[in-house]
């Protein structure tokens, strides 16, 4: 892995472990999937994370070239690459650090030209933040969202088979499952994800 090539090439030579997805303790309904684990003997918390990114836009430039467009996730800071803390990225990671319990994670990205690494630290403060509006959003619509897709769900199943049974005449099935995709258009728009959840959740942008 070009990642621990790198760091052996810095005099920090660390074990990278795959990582599954990871429930977070204090809150089950909230998990995480970094990339990899991170065993770092020669930090003081030696368990970490890593979050490897590889923008197709900026394939062909190195990370830090890649900076001088502003709406790319990196920006230069003291000459080096760095990613903004105003970037759903940077929630990911947090979100990570927050489900996993570790205290760092090397946040990489990959072009053809170069790669950059940035150990970012756990901050408690966002993580806490985060997690109490993701909380909110779970019991406040996530729950009653996925329920009422449910029972459309089961509805249209029950249709199918009234009409396989003969049950039901095909115009009677078309009007009806017409209605069931009312309703669900109606039902999944209205509760809009909030940014911090789509960012937990890990999309990648390129």
């Amino acid at each position: 892995m070009q990642y621990q090539k790198y760091m052996f090439c810095t005099r920090r030579k660390v074990q990278v472990l795959k990582s599954g997805f990871v429930v977070c303790q204090d809150l089950p309904i909230l998990g995480a999937s970094p990339d990899a684990k991170v065993i770092d003997t020669g930090c003081r918390d030696p368990y970490g994370l890593a979050e490897v990114k590889c923008p197709e836009s900026k394939f062909r430039v190195t990370p830090v070239e890649a900076c001088s467009d502003p709406n790319f996730f990196l920006q230069l800071i003291d000459g080096k690459s760095r990613l903004k803390r105003n970037h759903h990225y940077y929630a990911q990671v947090q979100g990570q650090l927050g489900a996993t319990q570790c205290k760092w994670c090397d946040f990489i990205v990959y072009t053809s030209k170069g790669m950059s690494r940035e150990r970012i630290p756990y901050d408690h403060a966002y993580w806490a933040s985060m997690k109490n509006k993701l909380k909110n959003y779970y019991f406040d619509h996530f729950i009653s969202t996925a329920a009422a897709e449910f029972q459309l769900y089961m509805l249209d199943q029950q249709i199918t088979l009234l009409w396989f049974s003969s049950s039901l005449a095909s115009w009677q099935v078309i009007i009806i499952k017409k209605r069931i995709l009312y309703l669900r258009a109606e039902i999944i728009p209205s509760k809009a994800m909030p940014p911090c959840l789509i960012m937990f959740q890990g999309l990648h942008d390129i």
